[in-house]
């Protein structure tokens, strides 16, 4: 977003039959897209795995789509927290930074919060906020419909932000 808006094209963008709802989610599935480009060669090592075996196929195949699934999602809502905090600033460097420090506290924090005994029985539902807790859940290969949907609700609300932040009146 910010590249955009220093090089002019943001205006450019806006001043076209775009709204700024598609802007976003062109950014943001072509991240997405990235992300699940850069997670196919790792497939070579699956196909390694698999054919390593004894007896060939011998690993759970569930279990490995479980956690691309789970990578997916994960690297679906750092590239949406990145377009949230892009939108946000003026500054290439602030936005990476804050999209680390907010991608590391989201992903780390809750967990961590809550594994001090700060809040009794509470302590559980802080560490169900964090992106640990839900991935690991999915990385084991159990796929519970209920971390599927905090990473996609995540998501929607840091796009959510990021479109609420470059409406045609801010360019």
């Amino acid at each position: 977003m910010l590249r955009n808006e220093k090089n002019g094209t943001l205006e450019l963008l806006l001043t076209h039959p775009l709204d700024p709802h598609r802007i976003v989610w062109a950014k943001f599935l072509a991240g997405t897209t990235l992300v699940a480009a850069a997670l196919v060669p790792t497939l070579a090592g699956y196909f390694v795995l698999h054919q390593l075996g004894n007896p060939v196929g011998n690993i759970d195949d569930g279990s490995v789509l479980a956690g691309y699934l789970g990578l997916l999602l994960l690297g679906a809502a750092f590239v949406a927290t990145g377009l949230a905090t892009s939108a946000r600033t003026d500054s290439q460097v602030v936005a990476f930074l804050s999209s680390a420090l907010v991608c590391m506290l989201m992903y780390y924090g809750p967990s961590a919060l809550g594994s001090y005994s700060l809040f009794g029985a509470g302590d559980h539902l802080v560490q169900w906020f964090g992106m640990e807790t839900h991935f690991r859940s999915i990385g084991t290969g159990v796929v519970i419909i209920s971390d599927v949907a905090w990473f996609v609700a995540y998501t929607f609300i840091a796009l959510a932000i990021a479109m609420r932040h470059i409406q045609p009146g801010r360019a």
